[in-house]
């Protein structure tokens, strides 16, 4: 379901409108842009050609010979060998039984109702948001039917896996090539869609950005209700079946499954924040995404497990708990940067990050129907360690569910190495996206933010911006004790309803949501070298005092590199501790007056059509 959409009816080529570029943020063009070359026919041909075969090897190579590389040298086994029948009747059941389930749960569970970010081609999807309840069910519905009444063992799932994962391919690969000819030659499910010429990239990539079959979400039962639903009964059923080889879990396990299934649940618990991620905002339902989710999500992300089935590490009384709280403090603070993000959506910016208010960066954009928008790029807190950080937790965390297994082999370590490639690309792609779409509102921010993943410089910048802020907070607290009553009715005063503008580099330090905090029942002072600002019923004075003068230095000595000293000798004050420098007013944005906001990405939220509105 779409808000403001509508549908197509064919996926021809329109000449785009002069506003519009072609590049990774619009739909007119299928560009993509990453750490790897060979990305539009090349590198498709040869992900489609050769990650079939590693699923399937992977999935051997832990079941059949238990993860170890010379057992399965020794076998000189060829590749039809490998492959087992994807025509299984036992797992084609599994399959109709598990997908059945999720698509029924995702209708009849109850949940809120959830928006995704506005789309290139300016329109709303729509979601149903009852993913962790469904995470819960169906944990519960597959041990029940296990043990409860019996109606099959816990490690089905493991004793079938190779034929399954077969299976699976087949399946996927009829599924995408449905969605390239609905997208490309029959029906689209919103105008976020087209082709791109290329018939090998557009079934790699897709053709829509959001379709929709019966009323179901396509990427949301793939990437959520197939994959990683699957990721959590998948590995329970891995335990359950060592349980039944060796008689009880080992340390090792417990440790593994116990981190994991706690991420799955924060997965599934922030699933509404999911939808705002680039997976869904930018990647197209083709091979990529559905092949990935329903294939490689299974054998690849579940293989730490699978590889303790047979391979039973002990870890001991001491080095299990501490592994465990390790991956599980990952684990949060992935979910707390994931958290701090939303509740900044949520509150519209007026929260605190940090026990401090949030600074951020107004972006401006055109939808490819001309509209103007605006973004809002969170800039402090987890965001502004670096643009991508969170990825960091999200590694280690990998890290640390694999590590029970130890170094016997690298093979467990496959998904940890395959994560920071992708993890990295997609960081690069988002930059990618995000370039072209802010122009040179993006480059204000990575000055911002200069850093991708990984800080490329230490903290202390960000403890010195807070020192100086505090610095500026005393002085105007000093102007406010000083104030002379004269001054209180000093000519010049009058009423506006127009807020002042600041210095983009002083209010980034201040943070836009903490000035316009302060913007109450305003009167404006507007001298040749003073602009003061009334705030909840008090005015700010003028004072020529050295001593202002001497903090003033004082605090410029700890500002930021880039930010203006303007602000410190001439600018706007107000007695909530905010100095700020004086420019154009049309810089200024009043986020209390502005309507619609909605989250971009990672760490973006939407303003919704552009209100630069003059209070």
């Amino acid at each position: 379901m779409f808000a403001r959409t509508h549908t197509s009816t064919s996926a021809k080529q329109f000449p785009p409108p002069p506003h519009t570029r072609l590049n990774m943020w619009s739909n007119m063009k299928g560009e993509s842009k990453g750490l790897l070359p060979g990305r539009t026919t090349i590198g498709p041909l040869l992900l489609m050609a050769t990650t079939p075969v590693v699923a399937v090897l992977i999935v051997h190579l832990f079941v059949v010979h238990g993860g170890s590389i010379q057992s399965f040298l020794a076998a000189k086994e060829s590749l039809r060998a490998i492959w087992p029948t994807p025509f299984d009747p036992t797992a084609w059941k599994l399959i109709g039984a598990f997908m059945g389930t999720q698509l029924v749960l995702m209708r009849v569970v109850p949940g809120k109702t959830s928006y995704g970010p506005i789309t290139p081609g300016g329109n709303t999807p729509v979601y149903k948001a009852n993913g962790f309840q469904c995470f819960m069910l169906s944990i519960v519905l597959f041990l029940t039917g296990a043990y409860q009444f019996q109606l099959y063992n816990g490690g089905i799932v493991y004793d079938h896996l190779p034929h399954i994962i077969s299976a699976l391919n087949v399946f996927s690969f009829a599924f995408c090539f449905f969605l390239y000819i609905k997208g490309a030659f029959l029906w689209q499910s919103s105008s976020d869609a087209g082709v791109s010429g290329n018939p090998v990239f557009d079934f790699y990539w897709g053709t829509e950005l959001y379709p929709r079959v019966l009323g179901w979400d396509v990427k949301l039962f793939t990437n959520c209700r197939a994959g990683m639903m699957f990721w959590a009964i998948g590995i329970i059923s891995y335990a359950c079946k060592q349980a039944e080889i060796y008689g009880s879990f080992s340390d090792s396990m417990l440790v593994s499954v116990g981190i994991q299934l706690v991420y799955v649940a924060k997965f599934f618990w922030w699933e509404s924040g999911y939808m705002r991620s680039i997976d869904i905002m930018h990647d197209r339902a083709g091979y990529y995404l559905c092949w990935g989710c329903l294939v490689w999500v299974p054998s690849v992300y579940t293989s730490q497990a699978m590889y303790l089935v047979k391979n039973p590490v002990t870890l001991g009384p001491v080095v299990a708990p501490t592994m465990f709280a390790a991956g599980i403090l990952m684990v949060w603070i992935n979910y707390a940067a994931d958290r701090q993000r939303m509740q900044f959506r949520e509150s519209n910016g007026k929260c605190k990050i940090w026990g401090k208010e949030p600074q951020y960066i107004v972006a401006k954009y055109v939808t490819e129907k001309g509209e103007k928008k605006s973004s809002l790029l969170l800039a402090c807190g987890w965001w502004g360690i670096a643009r991508h950080f969170h990825y960091v937790p999200e590694i280690l965390a990998a890290f640390f569910w694999t590590l029970p297994a130890l170094f016997s082999t690298i093979l467990p370590y496959f998904y940890v190495i395959y994560l920071v490639v992708l993890l990295t690309d997609r960081a690069f792609r988002d930059d990618a996206r995000c370039s072209h779409k802010y122009a040179q509102d993006w480059k204000k921010y990575c000055e911002r933010v200069p850093s991708l993943i990984i800080p490329k410089r230490n903290t202390g910048g960000l403890f010195e911006a807070l020192y100086a802020q505090d610095l500026l907070c005393k002085l105007v607290q000093q102007d406010a004790e000083r104030k002379d009553s004269k001054n209180e009715d000093a000519v010049g005063i009058r009423t506006t309803t127009e807020p002042p503008t600041v210095d983009v580099a002083v209010r980034d330090l201040l943070g836009g949501a903490q000035l316009q905090q302060c913007w109450g029942k305003e009167r404006h002072v507007d001298t040749e070298h003073t602009a003061e600002l009334q705030c909840d019923g008090q005015i700010g004075h003028k004072h020529r005092d050295h001593d202002r003068r001497d903090g003033r230095r004082e605090a410029a000595e700890h500002l930021p590199e880039g930010t203006t000293t303007h602000a410190l000798g001439q600018g706007v004050r107000d007695n909530c501790g905010h100095i700020v420098a004086k420019r154009d007013r049309d810089q200024w944005v009043d986020a209390e007056r502005v309507q619609g906001w909605e989250d971009d990405d990672d760490h973006r939220q939407d303003l919704g059509p552009e209100r630069h509105e003059r209070r």
